[in-house]
């Protein structure tokens, strides 16, 4: 994909970083556990870009799988202990320890792979955090908090963050749709096995509730994880990490306008903070994005 614009990276970020904003609107209205939604939602993506590789005449290699399955692997759990986690403990504490992903992206990003972090990427990345706590506590917590859900939220922030640093760089020498159908189905495998050992529901989604999962798979899925995979060709890990701290604000507005949950005006207010401080990033770094590395033969 050529780039026409230098902000066309980070507008992806923003963009994918939207569509998973919904997904938790979704998740919740499909009315099922958090594993049974996982399982459908990998195996159906898998299907899906794996039809779609089929129809554009393009295969999986072995190379582009051994590229791409410690994503999978990552991806996978990610999903697992997230889900796991919310149900152990509150809701805030998970989505308060998830913001933290920059404190872990940030080192390896320099010391790894080169990127350099600038004072204002530091800056607005605190001021998000600050503000994405500000919005989950004023709108309270919905769980009890254990010890053991802590903990497991904290594994969990280390997945999603070896997550985004992995494919970062499995990108280099990597289509999007292959590692995006690669990785998928390699997380639908990691998943498969820890839903059937927990004994889940498989047959608790009912009626429109496949209408929601359809909607999980195609928005939150394949349009904001395909987005994301494309950009991270395109963008500094560095900066995308921060930028994805926009989805906790988003997941509260479509929960306050789909399901009717309450906002108030100290949220509000911790929202204006990480939308100023993300714009603020996103202008400053807009022009710094990297150009769309060749892609592995396949």
């Amino acid at each position: 994909m050529n780039q026409e614009g230098p902000q066309f990276g980070v507008l992806a970020v923003l963009a994918a970083t939207t569509c998973w904003g919904l997904g938790g609107v979704l998740g919740k209205a499909i009315g099922a556990s958090g594993l049974v939604v996982s399982f459908y939602r990998l195996w159906m993506g898998g299907a899906l870009l794996t039809a779609a590789l089929l129809v554009l005449h393009r295969r999986l290699t072995w190379d582009v799988i051994k590229r791409s399955w410690l994503g999978g692997v990552c991806f996978g759990l990610n999903v697992a202990l997230y889900f796991t986690s919310v149900r152990m403990t509150s809701i805030a504490n998970v989505a308060i320890i998830g913001s933290l992903t920059p404190v872990i992206v940030f080192p390896v990003a320099v010391k790894f792979m080169g990127e350099k972090v600038t004072r204002r990427a530091i800056v607005c990345s605190t001021l998000a955090i600050v503000g994405v706590v500000v919005v989950v506590l004023a709108g309270g917590s919905g769980g009890d908090r254990s010890t053991a859900g802590d903990l497991l939220a904290v594994v969990n922030l280390a997945s999603w963050a070896a997550f985004f640093l992995v494919t970062k760089h499995a990108r280099k020498g990597v289509g999007t749709l292959e590692y995006m159908s690669a990785m998928t189905l390699v997380a639908a495998l990691t998943v498969t096995p820890i839903a059937l050992l927990t004994h889940q529901d498989f047959g608790s989604v009912h009626g429109v509730g496949w209408l929601w999962l359809v909607l999980l798979v195609l928005v939150p899925g394949a349009a904001g994880h395909g987005l994301m995979t494309w950009a991270h060709a395109h963008v500094d890990v560095s900066t995308s990490s921060v930028l994805t701290l926009g989805e906790p604000v988003l997941a509260t507005i479509g929960a306050a306008v789909f399901l009717g949950e309450s906002l108030n005006a100290v949220q509000a207010l911790g929202m204006g903070v990480v939308v100023i401080a993300l714009a603020v990033l996103a202008m400053a770094e807009a022009p710094a994005v990297e150009t769309e590395p060749v892609a592995a033969a396949t």
